[in-house]
């Protein structure tokens, strides 16, 4: 990476940072960020942390633990740190793997468009909805983007360590990173594989073997039995809200085949590059709809994918003025409306009959989807690419 880069990532982690740690610090810990501690201990004390909801006495708030022994191992070293440190410092890790991963994509200089500037505020935006709940979605949407970016630029044995990483710590990458592995390339299958393995031997050294075993195999039932209870973002759930099941369903099951589809038809093409931001999209937009806990906190993992659209229409035609509009009216449902810069005395978007941050993503969802099939079968033929997907991004090599 060049020194341009780590400066953009510098500038952006401490302003979004310095805009969330006030609030961090005021609150110290929260659920999530207690859930984790306490599994931490668990697993250290060599109690299952997926058995029941963590409880402790000092704590009123707590939650199930859904994440991977490794991860719980690794925070460790989190809780040897005061309340309020503790929480500061896991929010910066959140926020500063979030940039490095959207950097890896876009350079910003001072001539940046204010286009593109208004896409980085209303991601930073939706970050923050995501650090006040403490969660690790930041981090993992940075790793998961640092490992397409790695793959993008054929740095194949560094991307296939991401995403499995990624996958391990929480499952959202897992399709990325199995339809990569079908491209068979030696070197990324030889190093995901090695990466998960690692992961799944690594606490075994820390808590026995057998107990480590154990402890894989209630994860995997915890997240199995989670599959079947009631959600809260995705699509099927939004359906049944609004009293239409049936359509739920249907819309569920049609965004798995078209997502699926989209990701696997380009390796079945023997493309060696396909569009990578159609791609991406397309498998990030499909996973939040399709995924049964998404929830408010989970839709930063889309929230790059405003900077790398914006990025993309900024030219004068009329179609890339009109995708400039239409990313400003999904931004606005998905991410604005839930920010304290929208009146709740006009419309609140947290009512679970609206549920705005789906119905964005699902209308972003039919127009990246759609982009991307058109370039993959109707404009095989052509040398040059339409002007509203063509791709305006310069990956800067390592």
């Amino acid at each position: 990476m060049t020194k341009r880069y780590w400066v953009q990532v510098l500038l952006l982690t401490l302003v979004t940072f310095a805009c969330v740690a006030p609030k961090t610090y005021k609150t110290g810990l929260l659920i999530v960020s207690r859930t984790y501690s306490l599994a931490s201990d668990h697993l250290l004390s060599g109690v299952s942390p997926y058995k029941e909801r963590l409880h402790d006495t000092k704590w009123l708030e707590t939650d199930w633990f859904k994440y991977s022994p490794l991860l719980a191992l690794g925070y460790t070293v989190m809780t040897w740190l005061p309340g309020k440190a503790h929480a500061l410092l896991w929010v910066f890790i959140n926020v500063l793997f979030f940039w490095m991963g959207v950097s890896a994509w876009v350079r910003l200089d001072r001539k940046t468009s204010p286009w593109l500037c208004f896409a980085v505020i209303v991601a930073s935006c939706e970050l923050n909805i995501s650090l006040v709940h403490q969660q690790i979605n930041g981090l993992l949407c940075g790793m998961t983007f640092l490992g397409m970016a790695a793959y993008q630029r054929h740095a194949y044995g560094y991307a296939g360590s991401l995403l499995a990483l990624a996958t391990n710590f929480k499952i959202i990458p897992l399709p990325l990173l199995g339809t990569l592995g079908l491209q068979m390339r030696r070197q990324y299958l030889f190093y995901a594989v090695l990466t998960l393995a690692l992961a799944f031997v690594i606490p075994g050294f820390f808590i026995g073997f057998d107990t480590n075993l154990q402890f894989h195999l209630d994860w995997m039932q915890l997240l199995a039995k989670d599959i079947h209870t009631q959600g809260i973002a995705d699509i099927q759930s939004l359906m049944e809200r609004l009293g239409a099941p049936t359509l739920g369903a249907f819309l569920r099951w049609s965004v798995l085949f078209v997502t699926a589809g989209l990701m696997i038809i380009p390796v079945l093409l023997k493309k060696e590059d396909p569009d990578w931001v159609l791609w991406l999209s397309t498998a990030l937009l499909g996973i939040t709809l399709w995924n049964p806990r998404s929830e408010s906190p989970t839709f930063v993992i889309v929230a790059p994918l405003y900077i790398l659209l914006m990025q993309r229409w900024l030219g004068s035609t009329a179609w890339e003025k009109l995708g400039r509009c239409f990313l400003v009216v999904c931004s606005f449902l998905i991410t604005i409306s839930f920010t304290d810069i929208w009146p709740r005395t006009l419309w609140d978007p947290g009512s679970p009959v609206c549920a705005a941050k789906t119905i964005g993503t699902l209308m972003l969802f039919v127009v990246v989807t759609t982009l991307y099939f058109r370039d993959l079968f109707l404009r095989q033929a052509q040398e040059q690419p339409n002007e509203f997907s063509h791709p305006r991004m310069v990956i800067e090599a390592s």
